[in-house]
């Protein structure tokens, strides 16, 4: 992941980038449930989860998203209508410095 934090002793707002590797998903995580299904791409309509049954229950136990590497409070099916997975993305590039 490409972050940035703030410059210790710097100008209110002045940051400097760094990279941190997401090597372990929260395993109550929605991105831990999607990662199980092996596919590196994909749509899903959370709609669609029934409202009973061994589908409903693993989305039932998940409680948080990865929002980088940190796990943030969510109940999916009420917070979403559709989600895009996407595996692994390609970084971007910059001119400044990490």
């Amino acid at each position: 992941m490409f972050l940035h934090r703030p410059i210790p002793g710097g100008a209110p707002g002045h940051t400097e980038v760094f990279t941190e590797d997401l090597t372990t998903l929260d395993p109550t995580s929605l991105d831990a449930l999607l990662a199980t299904a092996g596919i590196p791409r994909y749509l899903l309509d959370l709609r669609s989860v029934p409202a009973s049954g061994p589908i409903a229950e693993r989305f039932a136990a998940v409680t948080s998203i990865m929002t980088g590497t940190q796990a943030t409070p969510v109940n999916p099916t009420a917070a979403f209508d559709a989600l895009v997975y996407v595996d692994q993305v390609t970084p971007w590039h910059t001119s400044l410095a990490y």
